[in-house]
Parts: structure tokens; C-alpha cells; sequence
């Protein structure tokens, strides 16, 4: 029967082939970029992201500190490829993106397996790619200096295609490319190769997902159902196999966020083995700590609601208590209004949509787009409701002391 006998994650990230000197130079060339790509869709130039986060990074983006960042990503890097050189897998299953290296934005599948007999990196030079991605020896670091040659796992690959499909997971097949000299496997899975494998002809099974080109990007709760399928589907073969699941991609992509970053590392942290009653002391503890940190004069917070799901319901009302509770333990006068409430004085209409309220978040802050994530705007549109039923009290109070 196969075994799992490792998991590891690790970022491909471009500026971990390079040198720190090098991640200056990438600095300077970032300045002179107009459309910098955020995390919420929008496309920024240098001066305006600056303007934007106040230089808040300004004391770190030092050739020091970078050279101290780049030292400890590599010794992870070396840690992580000592880890699957112990593991001595069989097999080596890489999940990862696609960059239009093997699929075009015209026919693109929000999940694929590549289940060939045989690999073959894309080159770079082959590719539409900026000219510092070929100067500075990325493409070595990715594998993708030449058409190199991979060993696959047909016979697993195949299998896992049937018992995703059996999973409900409507899986591209890829057994061979069409036209090498404009295809191949990409950065994700050469990185890995290079990197982590140091080479090592252990066969691959690269499982791509569409993780940029709407409109069939697969969804978070997508992508851990499919983990847990994937899980299911190697460990149900029958064959003797050591198999090692590897993730490569990593938080942010494009332009850091740290917002965002920071969110999807407490979610991992938390993880879904943590018992409830867990999660409910974390939330409070994290919330006492923002509340100390900002020092917010009061706390305003949306009353229980109905759902459909009174199992969620139940859940969100926990959840709701602990971080009253938060709020109390540190002396903060506590506010609640109903969703009709906040509907009315963010929109104007109690049974406003979700999206309607949104957009007026944004407008009423004059924000460029939608705060993100959602949950971000929904807690806006509390605040904005306290703010205004507060200034009304004050002025009913004061008309009514005369």
C-alpha cells in the first residue's frame, strides 16, 4: 500500500535563486514598474504602494537585512531538502500553478494532473518574460535553462486521476505535450526539482491549479477539499510506493501583503485539529492584544442573526461572545446593532444586499476598491453604523438637557 512518508511546503519565489545584492537590483527595477500587482486586483506604480503604506518597510529593505533574510531562506531551503532526501520517496507529488508555461489563458483548467511518462521543462527564452528573468540566472534555479528531462509516474498519476474524479474533482489529464518547443512544466515544479531535489531523478507527478486566470480560479475551500481528496487517493493505492506531497508556491504573490500573509499563517496555525473551545480563547486573546495596541475608545459589534445553518449560527454566536468578553475584561463600553440597523445607516434600507453595503463602505471611506477581506468592509459598516447612531444620541441628549 502507498504511504505518505512527508509533506513540506516552500515558496518558488524568484528572488530565492538570486543573490542578496540582486534583491536590491530587483528593488530598483520594482521603482521603475507602473503596474505592480496587488493582492485585491488592483495595479499600483511604485510611488503610489509607497504612498500607500506610509514607508512603513523603508528601515528594512536594507542590503543587510536582506542578506540576513536570504541567508536564513536558504539554510530552510537546505533544511527542506535534507528532510526529502531522508523521506528516500518513490514519488514525488508536487501541487503548484501553471504561468501559462504548459496551458494558454484561451483553454486552461481550474485543476489538472500531469500523469506522463516523461517531463520536459519549459525553457524561459522560449517564453514572454522579462529580460532580468534571463540575465540574472533564474531560469537555471527553475530548471527552465533548457528543455531538461523529468522521470514521471504514469501508473500513480493515472490512478490518482480516477480517484480524484470518483472524489468529485473534475481533473485535467495530461499525458504529453503537444508542441514542446512552447510547452512545458514551469517554475513551480522546476524550482522543486532544482532546489529540493538537487536533481535526483525521483519520478513527479505535477498536480497544476489555476491559481491567476479567472473566471474558473478554483476556491480556498476548493483547494483543502482537493488536499484531503488527494491525501485519500494516495493512500488507497495498493502499490508499495513512499510518496512525498509537496506544495509549491507561497503566500502573496506579486506584492506582498502582509495583511493577508499574516491571516493565512493563523489559519494554518490554528489549524483544523484545534478543538473548539481553543479557537474561542485565541480569538479573545488576539482581540484583547489589538485592543491594547490601538486603544480604542469603544466596542461596537452586530447582534446575534438567524441562518439557515443553525449549526453556523450557533458557532458564530460563540464566537460573537468570546470577543465580547474581550471587550469587557478590558473596560470598553460595548455597542450592539442588528444587521437591519447597520443596513439603514450604511445604505439606507434595511434589507440591502451584502454587495450594496459594501460599495457604500467603500464610497463613504473614499477607498479605490472594497475593503478585503469581506469580513474587513462588514466590520467597517459596524463601525460606520456606531458612529453615526452615536453623534445622533449626543445631539438628541443635547437638545433635550436644554
Amino acid at each position: 500500500m502507498a504511504r505518505i512518508v512527508l509533506g513540506l511546503g516552500t515558496s518558488h519565489s524568484p528572488l530565492l535563486p538570486l543573490s542578496a545584492q540582486q534583491w536590491v537590483e530587483r528593488g530598483e527595477d520594482d521603482r521603475r514598474n507602473p503596474r505592480l500587482n496587488l493582492s485585491d486586483g488592483r495595479f499600483l506604480s511604485y510611488a503610489a504602494l509607497e504612498a500607500e503604506v506610509s514607508g512603513r518597510y523603508a528601515d528594512e529593505a536594507t542590503l543587510a537585512n536582506f542578506t540576513a533574510q536570504w541567508r536564513h531562506s536558504q539554510l530552510a531551503l537546505d533544511r527542506l531538502a535534507a528532510e526529502l532526501a531522508a523521506a528516500k520517496p518513490d514519488v514525488v507529488v508536487i501541487v503548484g500553478d501553471d504561468q501559462e508555461e504548459l496551458f494558454r489563458r484561451t483553454n486552461i483548467p481550474a485543476i489538472a494532473l500531469y500523469y506522463g511518462q516523461e517531463i520536459t521543462m519549459r525553457p524561459l527564452a522560449s517564453m514572454e518574460v522579462p529580460g532580468w528573468l534571463l540575465a540574472t540566472g533564474v531560469g537555471e534555479g527553475y530548471a527552465m535553462d533548457r528543455a531538461r528531462q523529468h522521470p514521471g509516474a504514469p501508473a500513480l498519476g493515472s490512478f490518482l486521476i480516477e480517484q480524484l474524479i470518483e472524489a468529485g474533482f473534475d481533473v485535467g489529464a495530461v499525458s504529453a505535450l503537444q508542441n514542446p518547443a512552447e510547452q512545458g512544466l514551469g517554475h513551480a515544479y522546476g524550482f522543486v526539482i532544482q532546489r529540493l531535489l538537487r536533481g535526483r531523478p525521483v519520478p513527479l507527478i505535477p498536480v497544476l491549479l489555476n491559481t491567476y486566470y479567472r473566471p474558473n480560479v478554483p476556491t480556498p475551500a476548493r483547494c483543502y477539499e482537493l488536499g484531503k481528496a488527494l491525501r485519500q487517493a494516495v493512500e488507497r493505492c495498493t502499490d508499495d510506493l513512499r510518496v512525498a506531497l509537496v506544495a509549491s508556491g507561497g503566500l502573496s504573490h506579486f506584492v506582498c501583503d502582509e495583511a493577508l500573509d499574516e491571516r493565512i499563517l493563523g489559519a494554518i496555525r490554528a489549524g483544523a485539529k484545534m478543538a473548539f473551545p481553543d479557537r474561542l480563547l485565541n480569538i479573545s486573546s488576539k482581540l484583547e492584544s489589538i485592543i491594547e495596541r490601538t486603544k480604542p475608545e469603544c466596542f461596537a459589534i452586530e447582534e446575534t442573526f438567524y441562518a439557515v445553518n443553525i449549526k453556523t449560527a450557533l458557532k458564530l454566536g460563540h464566537v460573537r461572545g468570546a470577543a465580547i468578553v474581550a471587550a469587557a475584561r478590558l473596560g470598553l463600553t460595548i455597542f450592539e446593532y442588528s444587521p437591519l440597523e447597520i443596513k439603514s445607516a450604511i445604505v439606507g434600507y434595511g434589507r440591502a444586499e451584502k454587495s450594496q453595503v459594501q460599495e457604500m463602505v467603500r464610497i463613504l471611506l473614499k477607498m479605490t476598491n472594497i475593503p478585503q477581506p469581506h469580513d474587513a468592509a462588514d466590520a467597517l459598516a459596524v463601525a460606520i453604523c456606531h458612529i453615526h447612531r452615536n453623534a445622533t444620541a449626543k445631539r438628541i441628549s443635547s437638545a433635550t438637557s436644554r
